[in-house]
């Protein structure tokens, strides 16, 4: 926020009377803020966004004296980056943090929590990129064929068809299309709407073996494919 913007705030806070009690991050998350992401945010962004507010309620109990919101400074954030950096948490990891904390600075200066934002442009370490191997078909089978028969259908299904696991895991049986000329699995949910799609099965697809059972036994249209 800009010099002039935060004087005509202040001028605003002033005219508007007293500011909003200080609150602690924990507090404000578990009285409002998740119900707020809750609304937002599919279940999977839900539970990330979680994870990343744990870790600094943490750091913020444990590191800095546990501040109120509108006390935590620019040299909190810093800190805090270098708290994660030193408990070896990806320089990755460590951005996608920070965005989601930033936002929440965001909507509490909205709400007049905060006067600023100290996430804002925080300097964090750059990311380097790294080389993805490349699984060979053979490297898959075998993959397949070490796993226990139980973690074999997920497995394989992740393998031929590049499905994230928790979209593995979410699929149900109204999801999977196994016509004869094009079997396809449709994913319905994801963070992004490209994440929703419909996805080609091989031969090898754990759909082709367990077809049968979804055909004699109707009832398991309904349930979780895996």
């Amino acid at each position: 926020m800009g010099r002039t913007a935060r004087v005509g705030r202040r001028r605003n806070a002033v005219e508007a009377g007293p500011r909003a009690t200080p609150v602690r991050l924990e507090d404000w998350l578990r009285d409002t803020y998740l119900r707020v992401l809750a609304s937002r945010l599919q279940e999977s962004s839900l539970m990330s966004a979680a994870a990343h507010f744990t870790r600094l309620c943490e750091y913020l109990r444990d590191e800095a004296e546990d501040p109120t919101m509108d006390q935590v400074t620019r040299a909190h954030a810093e800190d805090f980056a270098a708290w994660m950096i030193e408990r070896e948490y990806s320089p990755a990891y460590l951005r996608r943090m920070v965005t989601t904390i930033r936002k929440a600075w965001r909507d509490a200066e909205v709400r007049d929590l905060v006067d600023e934002n100290p996430w804002h442009r925080l300097q964090l370490p750059r990311v380097t990129e790294r080389d993805v191997p490349w699984v060979e078909p053979a490297q898959l089978v075998a993959l397949y064929e070490a796993v226990t028969p139980g973690q074999r259908a997920l497995v394989t299904l992740l393998g031929e068809t590049g499905l994230r696991l928790g979209e593995g895991l979410a699929l149900r049986w109204p999801d999977i299309d196994l016509s004869p000329t094009a079997p396809t699995l449709h994913v319905r949910g994801g963070k992004t709407r490209a994440a929703r799609r419909t996805v080609p099965l091989s031969d090898r697809a754990p759909c082709k073996a367990r077809s049968a059972t979804c055909v004699a036994d109707p009832s398991r249209r309904a349930s979780n494919f895996l």
